[in-house]
């Protein structure tokens, strides 16, 4: 039993020595600046994939959308993002007048409609 524990001694301190003797030899950890100039690729890529992933489609919808509602004219149908359907009444710089019935009009901000409705939908008795 006395030699276990002296071969498992001698074993662990070896171990130990070669373990510190491969430190010694390793190169030291690279420096702030340098794992900066490492990192700026990577975050020009990710801006990159960020930027035609999310921020592309995202301007093209508003432009898209800014381009519709400034196409309404007095009569046409529409939509609002609310579900609500009706027709245009009156184009003012901050709204739009819907009247979704006879004699009844609605106030709705320019960024909520949804879409212009080209088409009467289907099974709808109004005007």
């Amino acid at each position: 039993m006395p030699r276990l524990i002296l071969a498992y001694l001698v074993l662990a301190y070896n171990f130990e020595s070669a373990a510190f003797a491969q430190q010694d030899s390793l190169p030291p950890p690279p420096s702030f600046g340098e794992l900066v100039v490492r990192m700026i690729p990577m975050l020009v890529m990710v801006f990159f994939v960020f930027y035609f992933l999310v921020l592309k489609p995202q301007q093209a919808k508003l432009k898209a959308q800014e381009d519709m509602v400034n196409s309404l004219k007095k009569g046409d149908k529409l939509l609002t993002s609310g579900g609500i359907i009706g027709r245009v009444a009156g184009i003012y710089e901050d709204y739009i007048l819907v009247e979704v019935s006879n004699g009844v009009k609605i106030k709705v901000i320019k960024s909520k409609i949804e879409k212009k409705i080209e088409k009467k939908l289907g099974g709808s008795s109004d005007k």
